[in-house]
């Protein structure tokens, strides 16, 4: 199952058309791009999934929030750059349980 946050954010392709992209992770034949997912694991807080491989679909299937999305991969690595940067100006820290909560609430 997925899950979106309400501070998604969006590469400027992706501004454009958001509800088209979100729509393209979630239906199988339409998947692309990359998507910024709260970790599952232990010590980590944020990764990057492509939408087309199995893996992705794996974590799909057992449960994904999603808090970012991006067209290229360098975009979706731009985008982990700004929520830390976002994360640190209103926490001033960065921590995986810093990170969740910044997300979940």
């Amino acid at each position: 199952m997925t899950t979106w946050s309400s501070k998604l954010y969006m590469d400027k392709t992706v501004q454009k058309h958001p509800h088209r992209y979100q729509k393209r992770f979630e239906e199988p034949g339409k998947r692309r791009g990359f998507c910024v997912a709260l970790s599952e694991q232990a010590g980590r807080s944020l990764e990057i999934y492509s939408a087309r491989t199995p893996w992705f679909w794996y974590q799909q299937a057992q449960g994904i929030h999603i808090v970012g999305l991006a067209v290229t991969y360098r975009g979706a690595m731009r985008l982990v750059a700004q929520m830390i940067s976002d994360i640190q100006k209103e926490t001033d820290e960065i921590s995986s349980a810093g990170i969740r909560e910044y997300f979940m609430k």
